[in-house]
């Protein structure tokens, strides 16, 4: 992923309190603006297995959390969220667990061991925390984390790691041209044990360029026949070449997906047998970051479009919008009732604030 696409990120975790401390508040729009007006003139866009019997709406509503680019401190690879001071249990004990209360059964956590200013996401990142020291971006990781994915909260619950990009990565890069690809696959392994360990899901980014006969391509499929749900990042294309990566499912920046009739190589989604997540990175056309009110039809339009909204309910759950709220938007049925069990989750030391979704 390129700094201006981090950039984008960037600007959507540092926008969200801003927004709290917005007193003129835009209204609810009377339309959908942007790429959600886009959508529903196309009508239909849903590419899994059964076109007219996508998942129930609830099941295709990812919280986004930006991790790594959270911050601008160089020297703690860029990690924010409190996560130094209190460790992925206190992660989860702010932002996870009012969001599950909320409605929220699938999350998303991008670079969760971090990035540099100046660096694609790179896919060893655990790796070069750990190189530089930084031993509280993964002390309690899988400790943290392992009660939420194991359904001890009383709910089933996915998270997807997402790590940068190996094709392209510095390390990666250069153990594939000098063919060391047994090396490679280590590393690989190596980079994304500690989610695995926690019972994540994993994405990959900027990986569909890559040929059947590369590492890249035997990582995402070993890891596939291992029972592993991976997400990989890229458009697809109608290459034969290419072909091979259809069957997975993807993540798309909202900014790619606006555009991806208009791309010549991309593939007849029909071709596309996996989910497509759809990331919202940045307000549409017209609205600045620290602005509320585009949310709620926006994300509706693309859940009633077949896809999958990953985005940051952070930008709602503050202005009191609830999921039964979205889901009625989207066209979707009342959430469930369900009995949690919040208490299973592992507990920071002390806490030090109280839970904010």
């Amino acid at each position: 992923m390129s700094r201006n696409r981090l950039f984008l990120l960037l600007l959507l975790a540092l926008g969200i309190p801003a927004c709290w401390l917005t007193r003129g508040v835009q209204p609810a729009l009377s339309e959908p603006s942007g790429a959600a007006r886009s959508l529903q003139a196309q009508g239909p866009l849903w590419n899994g297995p059964d076109a007219s019997q996508p998942p129930p709406t609830r099941d295709r509503i990812i919280s986004f959390f930006l991790i790594g680019g959270s911050s601008a401190d160089a020297k703690d690879r860029m990690i924010g969220r409190n996560i130094k001071r209190e460790g992925w249990k206190g992660f989860v004990q702010y932002y996870i667990l009012p969001q599950i209360q909320w409605g929220v059964r699938r999350f998303e956590i991008h670079n969760p061991f971090g990035t540099l200013p100046d660096e694609f996401m790179q896919m060893d990142q655990l790796l070069a925390a750990r190189e530089a020291g930084l031993t509280w971006t993964y002390a309690d990781f899988v400790e943290a984390w392992k009660p939420v994915t194991s359904g001890k909260l009383g709910v089933p619950i996915e998270v997807i790691a997402y790590f940068g990009a190996s094709v392209e990565g510095t390390v990666f890069k250069r153990l594939y041209q000098e063919g060391r690809t047994e090396e490679w696959l280590a590393r690989a392994w190596a980079s994304v044990q500690p989610a695995l360990d926690a019972g994540m899901s994993i994405g990959l980014d900027s990986i569909t360029g890559a040929k059947a006969d590369h590492p890249a391509y035997t990582f995402a499929r070993q890891l596939r026949d291992k029972g592993v749900r991976v997400y990989v990042e890229g458009l697809p294309s109608r290459s034969d070449t290419l072909a091979h990566w259809r069957d997975f499912n993807f993540l798309i920046m909202e900014s790619a997906l606006r555009k991806i009739d208009t791309v010549f190589w991309v593939a007849p989604r029909a071709m596309v047998q996996g989910e497509i997540l759809w990331l919202v990175h940045a307000p549409p056309p017209g609205w600045r970051d620290d602005q509320f009110g585009w949310e709620l039809e926006h994300y509706a339009a693309i859940l009633r479009n077949g896809y999958t909204l990953c985005a940051s309910m952070r930008r709602i759950i503050p202005h009191n919008v609830t999921m039964a709220q979205l889901l009625a938007a989207a066209g979707g049925q009342a959430p469930p009732q369900e009995e949690l069990n919040l208490d299973a989750a592992a507990r920071p030391p002390a806490a030090t604030r109280p839970a904010k979704p």
